[in-house]
């Protein structure tokens, strides 16, 4: 029949209005939501978000619908979620996924997005589709971690050739992966994780027998730790075995809570895993290893016994350069003294040559010496501010006339940035004996010709400043073969060098070495009968200070006058040094560095070498100056009174440091006459020159008495150091043995002139040595390094001026 409704639009009306009421409970109910509700049409479409979604991603309502929604998608995970949402679009199965979803702040974060559709009663027909998007950022990132742990730990084990296994408490294997694995299953049907969960005597027992290494001893015996550790004994259990030639060393640890001792107790295990590697090249190398290991002790006990040697060896010759150079300084003392005597011309001519072959003997003296010190390592270079141009000026004009003695011509080059007042950090004495050796060779191995000296301004960067030294020479010249061996020690051309020329071979290897330890270096180029040229190179450091800074540069020693006059295949007694031009001579230049005091040789261009700037001190007020000459050695403190007697002051003498002390204490009680200068030998019986110094210095009762009395030490010793012990102990100023008369006259008249300051402001105004702190306690002086020398010798020699 039909039915017919008096009020058919207001039921239409009515339906539509729930309908739409139904939606707005819809809507109201997703708003409520914490996730990201959204609803599409059939052909997906999207046609409504709830609140939240547009909370979170700041989008709009215009921005999101349709395909919109994408925007929010991250760009790596969209192709994936969309190629899922389309597949269940045509299929109508739920869609499931993870992709990043940005925030309105730029953050992405992880979200489970799912999908139903929702089908008509009627036809079954898919009429919209309802998805969820819920925050899983926190599980998806440890997940993800995880994996990436997971992964990181399969690379590991794969580069590191190494197989990792894990077993729980039920001997299931939870883990197994590694090189050894893969090499067994390659050929074979194995799944992933195929031995996850199973017992562990099945899952190996498989891998043996894949692996054709079957046999159940041997799977008792690698399995054999497992059991033990699982029984409760939580250990370590390194197993080793060889399979098929090859060695693999096993490592089984307990895996479980530890204590709070950071122990697992037996109690506590929870599994075992096991580390398996092929040991096989490591075995090789520790063998090789233990091979080496030998055969290094057996080369550093060979180097420390040739180290030992050689460091005996060098406190040999040291010791043996000591005990020379004291006689040496007798020899040259008295020759000094007998020189200043009215002698006959024969016996004149005797004592000169005597004179020169001391001085020779001693420059071959502090050849060896220097070597020792190249050789034990001890051979140190000073890093002080010094003139250049000074070195090279004063090695120029000496040297110059050196060569016109020999008749050669001598003629230098030297560059206007370099003579104009160069100053530079460096060690001025090292640069000075290196062109000093290497010029003196020209001289001494020319005949006829001429010697040339440049020096020049090599390179120069902000800290540096690198200078080029050439000399040049027409002499005998140096054989190839004969050039590749000069600077190894007592290195000569042939033997007949040694016996024309004289020397020990050791100039050019010292020099060799002071350049190694300046950073500097050298270079040799000779043809035999045409001449050498030395080209050397030191890098100089540029100063930081003033002018003011400069350390003062004393003349030339005396050991160029020996290396010129008695080595320079001169025919004559004077040698190369025979005619000093006057200027040279008066310019004061030659301070140290001239014939010896009592030399008249006739002919008129001979011009006897100026005196040392002395003239402020004359002889009446020299003779108020008392000098105390402590020195052990008889010929040596004779020849110390007897040259400060014809210097015109008055002078005593004690035998050792014992014997001047008590002196001093006499000298306080009146007795004996106060010193204004005290001479110290360093090495002495009794107390020596160390301990004596200290004792005056630092304790009753002398210390206040002699604080203004300046100490000089006088040593036959060079040893590197010598100069600091002596300060440390207290003295003021060095004097190295043989010390000729005109550098004693400095000295004196220099300590004379000066006033020594107090021991309260010596540390900042006080001598070139300073003083160190020290109590009155006995004990003190007893536990320092500064020696002693226990030795009974009561002599006491008291020589004064009339």
């Amino acid at each position: 029949g039909t039915v017919t409704l008096p009020n058919a639009p207001n039921v239409e009306q009515m339906i539509s209005r729930m309908k739409e009421e139904d939606e707005e409970r819809f809507k109201t109910m997703c708003d409520a939501m914490p996730g990201l509700v959204w609803m599409t049409a059939p052909d997906g479409l999207t046609e409504f978000f709830n609140r939240r979604w547009y909370e979170y991603t700041g989008l709009t309502e215009e921005a999101s619908i349709g395909r919109g929604w994408m925007r929010a998608v991250h760009p790596e995970d969209a192709p994936k979620a969309d190629r899922l949402y389309q597949h269940s679009l045509k299929t109508g199965e739920p869609f499931v996924t993870e992709y990043r979803c940005r925030s309105k702040e730029g953050e992405w974060k992880w979200f489970i997005t799912r999908a139903l559709p929702f089908r008509s009663k009627e036809t079954g027909k898919i009429e919209r589709w309802l998805g969820t998007c819920t925050d899983a950022n926190e599980s998806i990132e440890n997940r993800r971690e995880v994996e990436r742990t997971w992964q990181q730990l399969l690379t590991v084990i794969s580069h590191a050739q190494v197989t990792v296994f894990q077993v729980d408490t039920q001997r299931r294997v939870t883990m197994l992966e590694g090189a050894m694995v893969e090499e067994v299953i390659g050929g074979h049907d194995f799944g992933p994780r195929w031995y996850a969960g199973r017992d562990m005597y099945t899952v190996f027992g498989e891998l043996s027998r894949a692996g054709g290494r079957g046999g159940d001893e041997r799977q008792a015996r690698f399995l054999g730790p497992i059991e033990i550790i699982l029984a409760g004994h939580p250990t370590e259990i390194l197993q080793e075995e060889e399979i098929e030639g090859r060695f693999y060393r096993t490592r089984f640890l307990p895996i479980g809570v530890k204590d709070q001792d950071g122990q697992i107790r037996g109690t506590n295990i929870q599994g075992v895993i096991g580390v398996i590697g092929d040991v096989t090249e490591l075995k090789s190398k520790e063998a090789d290893l233990e091979t080496q290991e030998r055969e290094k002790r057996q080369l550093m006990a060979s180097e420390a016994a040739a180290k030992e040697a050689s460091k005996l060896k060098s406190q040999f010759l040291a010791n043996m350069s000591h005990e020379i150079r004291t006689p040496i300084t007798g020899v040259i003392g008295m020759a000094e003294l007998l020189l200043d005597l009215h002698l006959g011309e024969e016996q004149r001519e005797f004592t000169e040559n005597i004179y020169r072959s001391a001085n020779a003997l001693l420059t071959v003296i502090n050849d060896i010496l220097d070597f020792s010190k190249v050789e034990s390592g001890r051979l140190d270079v000073e890093e002080v501010q010094f003139s250049l141009s000074v070195i090279v000026r004063d090695v120029d004009k000496m040297l110059s006339f050196a060569a016109q003695r020999k008749n050669l011509d001598f003629s230098s080059d030297i560059s206007d940035d370099v003579v104009n007042d160069l100053v530079v950090m460096g060690d001025p004495g090292r640069v000075r004996q290196i062109i000093t050796n290497l010029l003196t060779n020209s001289i001494k191995f020319t005949n006829q010709g001429h010697v040339k000296f440049s020096v020049l301004k090599e390179k120069e960067t902000k800290g540096t400043i690198e200078i080029k030294f050439v000399i040049e020479d027409t002499g005998i010249g140096i054989e190839e073969e004969v050039r590749k061996r000069l600077f190894v020690p007592f290195s000569q051309g042939d033997s007949s060098t040694a016996r024309k020329f004289g020397g020990t071979g050791l100039g050019l290897t010292i020099c060799k070495s002071l350049l190694d330890l300046m950073n500097g270096r050298i270079t040799l180029e000779s043809t035999i009968g045409s001449g050498t040229t030395a080209t050397f190179w030191i890098p100089f450091k540029k100063p930081g200070g003033s002018n003011k800074d400069l350390v003062r540069i004393d003349p030339l020693s005396d050991r160029l006058q020996a290396e010129l006059s008695v080595s320079g295949n001169s025919s004559e007694p004077d040698g190369l040094l025979g005619s000093i031009p006057p200027e040279l001579a008066s310019s004061g230049l030659l301070d140290g560095f001239k014939p010896p005091r009592g030399h008249r040789k006739t002919g008129s261009n001979v011009t006897p070498p100026a005196p040392p700037s002395t003239d402020a001190l004359d002889r009446e007020e020299r003779s108020k100056i008392h000098i105390l000459v402590v020195e052990d050695n008889a010929i040596n403190q004779q020849i110390a009174t007897k040259t400060i007697q014809k210097l015109g002051f008055s002078v005593s003498a004690a035998w050792n440091g014992k014997e001047a002390l008590d002196y001093l204490t006499a000298a306080q009680e009146g007795k004996k006459r106060k010193p204004n200068i005290i001479l110290m030998d360093v090495q002495m019986p009794v107390i020596d020159g160390y301990k004596c110094t200290h004792l005056l210095r630092y304790h009753l009762p002398h210390k206040t008495y002699v604080q203004d009395v300046p100490i000089v030490a006088m040593t036959a010793s060079a040893i590197q150091g010598d100069r600091e012990k002596c300060r440390k102990a207290g003295m003021d100023d060095y004097l190295a043995k043989p010390v000729k008369g005109n550098i004693l006259e400095r000295m004196l008249v220099r300590w004379t002139a000066r006033t020594r300051p107090d021991l309260t402001t010596r540390s900042s105004h006080g001598s070139e040595m300073s003083d160190v702190e020290c109590s009155n306690a006995g004990e003190h002086c007893d536990n320092s390094d500064i020696p002693c020398v226990e030795h009974d010798d009561d002599d006491f020699l008291d020589l004064r001026t009339p």
